[in-house]
């Protein structure tokens, strides 16, 4: 009976840490943190992109990650944000992956991706609670927007796919020659890969951007 119920305390205590953790992480990096010329240069820096470091995210994974960005906070190659409201996800982007990068926010996925250009990759954490990282994205619906933001630009792109693909297909990050987006995280078994994607469908300048846009990306987390 006391195992049970110890575990039981384990689980309901670490449905509280988890998301405490990972919405602390995220709003340290978050594009409102940042001035358009800090991001541009973080878009210029080189990054890790460290595929075999990345798994499965739990407490610790997370508290390591909290530790890790005491200390090198002001490294991290952050280039904007990724909103998508119907979801409920405000989630910076980071240039690179690794197990850290993806505890942040979204990570792109192949080295001199740019956003607006071609088929622009990202990856995130998936957790069983809607509030962490790219959780929410199995609720996604065709037609949905997702926009992101490098304080310059606002591009918007309409999700026209969703589907769940072997881990080795890795086809769907390619270049290619359209411009749309591609977001990538783990399903709940960790078997397969969920993967959204949508075209370009609109590009505003920061200071042309309307405001219940921008206020996407000021705002913070949007309410359901």
């Amino acid at each position: 009976m006391i195992p049970i119920l110890l575990v039981g305390i384990f689980l309901f205590l670490n449905g509280l840490i988890m998301p405490f953790l990972s919405e602390r992480l995220t709003k340290e990096h978050l594009l409102s943190n940042y001035s358009a010329e800090e991001l541009a240069e973080n878009q210029k820096k080189s990054s890790e992109y460290d595929y075999e470091g990345v798994s499965y995210l739990t407490s610790l994974s997370l508290l390591q990650s909290q530790a890790k960005d005491m200390v090198e906070k002001d490294k991290v190659p952050v280039v904007g944000d990724i909103v998508i409201p119907s979801v409920n996800i405000h989630l910076p982007i980071v240039k690179g992956i690794s197990q850290y990068y993806l505890s942040i926010g979204a990570g792109e996925m192949r080295p001199e991706e740019k956003m607006g250009v071609h088929n622009y990759s990202l990856a995130s954490h998936n957790f069983n609670d809607d509030r962490i990282l790219f959780s929410p994205l199995r609720h996604i619906n065709i037609g949905d927007k997702v926009y992101l933001s490098d304080k310059r630009n606002v591009y918007v792109y309409e999700v026209d796919d969703k589907e769940y693909v072997a881990p080795t297909q890795i086809s769907v990050i390619e270049e290619g020659k359209k411009n749309k987006i591609t977001l990538v995280t783990c399903s709940m078994s960790g078997k397969t890969r969920l993967v959204v994607t949508g075209p370009l469908v609109k590009t505003y300048s920061w200071a042309k951007t309307p405001g219940n846009v921008k206020d996407y990306f000021l705002g913070g987390r949007n309410d359901r």
